[in-house]
């Protein structure tokens, strides 16, 4: 299992790649893992998703930067 900072390294990756869509790729990649099977993969696609969501609630929003 990779590890917390990994996970968070990995949804920063994704936020810069799908922006607002990260979190939903990060969901959308756990459900087909789990669909074939890979139980192990989804809970680590699972993970990355819950950081995404973490992050993106952390980050300023940008009206919050133009007041």
């Amino acid at each position: 299992m990779p590890s917390e900072r990994e996970i968070y390294l990995s949804a920063k990756v994704l936020m810069q790649f799908y922006g607002d869509s990260a979190e939903a790729e990060a969901r959308d990649r756990a459900e087909e893992l789990q669909r074939k099977g890979d139980t192990e993969g989804a809970a680590v696609w699972r993970r990355i998703s819950l950081a995404v969501e973490r992050m993106q609630k952390a980050a300023p929003d940008e009206e919050d930067l133009l007041h």
